[in-house]
């Protein structure tokens, strides 16, 4: 399945979150492995949408996202005859990975991530907010108003779940600019959300 198939159907597939998902089976990754446009086109379809979710948590807009996203599935298509398939959430854990290398490679060209003073290590705690009274979408938007190297920073720790040593490692920095930028990062997010939840509590008034 070549880039410019890929890229016309990226636009169609991302309201498909509500629709039946094709079955994956032993019998698609076989299709993929050989490189048979049939089972390519069904493992496209079935992780599509999840995957650009990923790829729009890291990039600036949604082309940008939407390239990554592209550029990805290439990816997964050139490594699939290497890849051993085990079961599904190995397989989606697998081409998240390449999804998240992807967008890291984009970013690097355009972020530096070790800007952070190193001296600012407050950590910063949540538990004075009441998440479940801010509507989701606030949360979002929030997250992405945020600087790129915070967010992708906070995206690889809080979300990603990596570690420390592997986030400097994935964006060739050290340990304590990951730590110091994440603590920026939660702080920037706590006070977004501290204007969000006064403003939540004004309205209820």
């Amino acid at each position: 399945m070549i880039l410019a198939d890929i890229t016309k159907r990226i636009t169609y597939l991302l309201h498909l979150f509500s629709v039946n998902k094709p079955l994956i089976t032993i019998d698609t990754i076989q299709d993929c492995k050989k490189g048979r446009r049939k089972g390519q086109q069904k493992l496209f379809d079935f992780f599509a949408g999840q995957m650009f979710n990923v790829c729009n948590r890291y990039m600036n807009n949604r082309e940008e996202a939407e390239d990554m996203l592209s550029q990805g599935f290439t990816k997964v298509f050139k490594f699939m005859p290497d890849f051993e398939y085990r079961d599904l959430n190995s397989l989606r854990a697998w081409i998240k990975r390449i999804m998240v290398n992807e967008c890291l490679m984009g970013l690097r060209k355009s972020v530096n991530f070790s800007l952070v003073s190193l001296s600012d290590h407050e950590e910063i705690s949540y538990a004075d907010h009441n998440l479940g009274k801010i509507e989701a979408e606030y949360i979002v938007r929030a997250l992405n108003e945020l600087p790129i190297g915070y967010k992708t920073i906070l995206n690889l720790f809080a979300i990603e779940g990596y570690s420390h040593k592997e986030i400097a490692a994935m964006l060739g920095i050290n340990e304590g600019t990951s730590r110091s930028q994440l603590n920026k990062a939660r702080k920037m997010m706590k006070e977004k959300l501290d204007i969000e939840s006064n403003q939540y509590g004004k309205r209820k008034v």
